[in-house]
Parts: C-alpha cells; structure tokens; sequence
C-alpha cells in the first residue's frame, strides 16, 4: 500500500513539475520570442517621389532610410517606426514636414523593413539606429550640431 502510495505521490509531483515549468518557463520564453523576433512586411523597391533611398550603417547593421531634402535653414527631423512596422508607415507623418520645408529621414530600424537584423530589442539598441541617422544628417550637412 505504502508504495502505491509513493508511486501516485511522484506521478502528481512529476506533473506539477512539468506543468508548472511550462506555466512558469515555457510561456514567458515563448512570449519574449514573439516580442524580440523580426517583423518584417513587403518593402518598396524605390523610394517615393521626392525621397532618395540612402543606406545608414549601425552596429555593422545596413539600415534602409529615405531621404526627403529641405531648407538648409529649416530643422531636420529624424522619424522612426514603432514595433512592427517600416519607414513606409510614416509618409504621412512626414509629409507635413516636408511641406514646410523641413529635411526628412525615415529610418527602418533594425529587424524591420529592408534592413538587417534578426531581432528587436524594444528600443535598447535601436536608440543606436536613430543616433546613426543622426549623425549622418550631421555629416551631409543637413542638421547643425
């Protein structure tokens, strides 16, 4: 009776193990994949009329962007896309910029659009991204310091 007794208490235990690690580990892992992994959506081959398709490097990632030139005089802005979309996304926001007289750079970050990347990091390294687009902005001479 008593090994009955331990045989049933070890089947129950094991079970609690097993589903508990699942609970406990497998769900979190499988949700941080879905978080981290690549979102990626058709691309345009060319730019849009009035933008150029230029090519910024981070971290040794190629980045697609597209330039839309302005004033000299007027600020630039830098406009990046959030979780899961691409530089396509934000034409509209851009555009208001533009007609104003306002230099444009549409970044896709890393794991998105046309650049490179197999992963996201939900804005710990694509601050590096938007720093690059920055700095190239700097190096046209198309934002002051």
């Amino acid at each position: 009776m008593q090994s009955v007794f331990r045989t049933r208490r070890s089947r129950v235990l094991a079970r609690v193990l097993l589903y508990g690690g699942l609970l406990f580990v497998g769900l979190p892992f499988a949700f941080s994949q879905v978080m981290i992994g690549t979102h990626r959506r058709t691309v345009s081959a060319r730019p849009v009329e009035g933008y150029e398709q230029i090519q910024l490097v981070s971290d040794g990632l190629r980045l697609r962007a597209w330039l839309g030139r302005g004033r000299v005089d007027r600020p630039a802005f830098v406009v990046a896309h959030g979780l899961g979309d691409d530089l396509e996304s934000y034409l509209g926001h851009a555009r208001p910029l533009r007609a104003r007289g306002h230099t444009v750079l549409l970044v896709d970050l890393r794991g998105h659009g046309g650049s490179e990347g197999s992963f996201t990091t939900l804005g710990g390294l694509e601050s590096h991204d938007v720093r690059a687009a920055m700095a190239h902005l700097r190096e046209a001479g198309l934002a002051s310091a």
